[in-house]
């Protein structure tokens, strides 16, 4: 799990090798893991910074008694198409929305929008502006040592992706899993 959490895509055979078993043993538990539940998703972690987008966020106070405008403000965050995620915290801010723009002009825009749909639920919000430096982990340390996954470095270099790239993309973030032939057939090679 952790080394799928890391890189989605990584080979069976790469795995196997990793964690010291077969390519069967590891694809065997993987398809387990899948039919418990387990594994809900393989997704993609793609670097906006290379596509011209920042990430930007806002913490909310949200008033939630409302119940049915407060679950239509949760899904107009969930369903924008900028939107990275939305997190509920039981701390000094009630939701964090993580959203992609290209610039702040932009990201100010969709902020004002969507919010303003929505002007009962947000009690209190602050805006961060480019705060992306911070790499989460979703399993406690002991998780990853010794599975030799030091990250390379790389050269930030904004790529501009035509309709294939985006389209390559999108099925990516239905099932980061899919093979390369699944994804020609997709998109049409």
């Amino acid at each position: 799990l952790a080394l799928l959490s890391v890189n989605s895509r990584m080979a069976i055979t790469e795995m196997a090798k990793k964690v010291g078993l077969s390519r069967d043993t590891v694809n065997y538990r993987i398809n387990r893991l899948l039919k418990l539940g387990a594994i809900v998703k393989f997704f993609p972690d793609i670097d906006f910074t290379k596509l011209g987008y920042m990430t930007y966020r806002v913490f909310m106070v949200i008033d939630d008694t409302d119940e049915k405008e407060y679950n239509a403000f949760l899904e107009t965050l969930k369903h924008h198409p900028n939107t990275k995620n939305v997190i509920e915290y039981s701390d000094r801010w009630d939701m964090e929305w993580s959203l992609i723009a290209k610039d702040i002009i932009e990201f100010d825009c969709i902020v004002m929008e969507t919010t303003g749909k929505h002007p009962n639920v947000i009690i209190e919000r602050i805006r961060l502006l480019g705060f992306d430096t911070y790499h989460s982990q979703l399993f406690p340390n002991t998780y990853y040592s010794g599975l030799n996954l030091a990250h390379r470095k790389t050269k930030i270099i904004e790529c501009r992706p035509d309709v294939t790239d985006i389209r390559i993309i999108s099925i990516l973030g239905e099932d980061c899993r899919a093979s390369t032939y699944e994804i020609g057939r997709k998109v049409g090679f």
